[in-house]
Order: structure tokens, then C-alpha cells, then sequence
């Protein structure tokens, strides 16, 4: 009677498992997180009016992405990584804003030379009194474009005339949506 009641309950521990798939187990033990990047300051130092658009900065984010697996889930491996939101603000002088914008666009790339990127979102500045402009994301995987110690960033912009200011210091707030899973 024992063994008949012992088997009983190993098949009913058992065959659910094996009509589970291994991508549902996955997806249960995957771990979405959220990650701020710290928050990145840029000077941008206009020069002489060119048509098309400029490079308002070019920089470089480091993302210690062992440190991020251990601290989630360790022996995990990256899966899928976007922005989840992105901001460009000017912080002096203090009378400054984006009157002089159109639009913007950000890249990122896994190295310095931009020569495979992906674009990560834009905005169109439809208010010439703000400083902080905040960009529309295309919610793109960036997980290709992740080097070894971080990656990119290269901002773009589409001026509508003369930037009426010797200097303008910004920063750049973002954050990050990245997907954890086992290997």
C-alpha cells in the first residue's frame, strides 16, 4: 500500500514537469531589471552654423554587467536590454534652453567609431522655453551593441538657426530595462 501511494504521488510530481517546456521554465525564472544610469554631464560648445545636423556629445557608459548578473542572478546570463526612458537637460547658463533645437536623435554603439549603432529614440522640441527635453524610445534590443565594459552614446541634433550661447553644460538621465535569464 505504501509503494502504491508513494508511486502515486512521484506521477503526480512528476508528469506536470515533463509537459513543461523548458522556455516556461525560463520565463518563470528570468528576472527583469532596472538599472539608472548614472547620470552622465556633457559641455557642448557650439561652433560655426552647419546645416544638418551636429554631434551635441559622444560618450562612453560604463555597465559592469558580471556585477549586475551576480547581484540579480547569479550564473544568469543577459538577455534582451533597452531604454526605458532618456532625457537631455541643460543645467547652465542659467538662461539657457532648447529655443535653438528642432529635434534630436541618440545612438548607441558597442565602440567609439559609431560604425555599427542602433538608434535608441528622438524627440522633436515642439516648446522653445524648456531645458529639459525628453526623448521618445523605440524600445530597441541594445544587447548587440553592449561592449565588454559598457557602451556609447552619441546624441544628434537639428538646429533651427544660430545657438545664441558661447557654452551650454547638460546632462544626460536614462534608464535601462534589462532582461536576466539562467543559462
Amino acid at each position: 500500500m505504501k509503494t502504491r501511494n508513494f508511486l502515486m504521488l512521484f506521477m503526480l510530481a512528476v508528469i506536470p514537469v515533463l509537459f513543461f517546456s523548458c522556455d516556461k521554465l525560463t520565463n518563470l525564472t528570468a528576472v527583469n531589471v532596472t538599472y539608472k544610469v548614472p547620470r552622465i554631464p556633457f559641455k557642448f560648445t557650439p561652433t560655426a552654423l552647419k546645416s544638418g545636423e551636429i554631434i551635441l556629445c559622444t560618450e562612453q557608459v560604463n555597465l559592469n554587467v558580471d556585477s549586475l548578473l551576480n547581484a540579480n542572478l547569479p550564473g544568469g546570463g543577459l538577455d534582451t536590454t533597452s531604454f526605458s526612458n532618456f532625457s537631455i537637460t541643460i543645467e547652465a547658463p542659467d538662461t539657457a534652453n532648447f529655443g535653438w533645437l528642432q529635434s534630436a536623435r541618440t545612438v548607441v554603439s558597442q565602440d567609439s567609431t559609431f560604425t555599427s549603432h542602433v538608434q535608441i529614440g528622438t524627440v522633436t522640441n515642439n516648446d522653445s522655453t524648456t531645458k529639459t527635453v525628453i526623448l521618445t524610445m523605440n524600445n530597441d534590443n541594445i544587447r548587440p551593441y553592449l561592449g565588454t565594459k559598457g557602451f556609447y552614446i552619441r546624441v544628434y541634433a537639428v538646429v533651427n538657426g544660430a545657438i545664441p550661447y558661447n557654452w551650454i553644460q547638460m546632462y544626460i538621465d536614462s534608464q535601462l530595462k534589462m532582461r536576466i535569464e539562467p543559462l
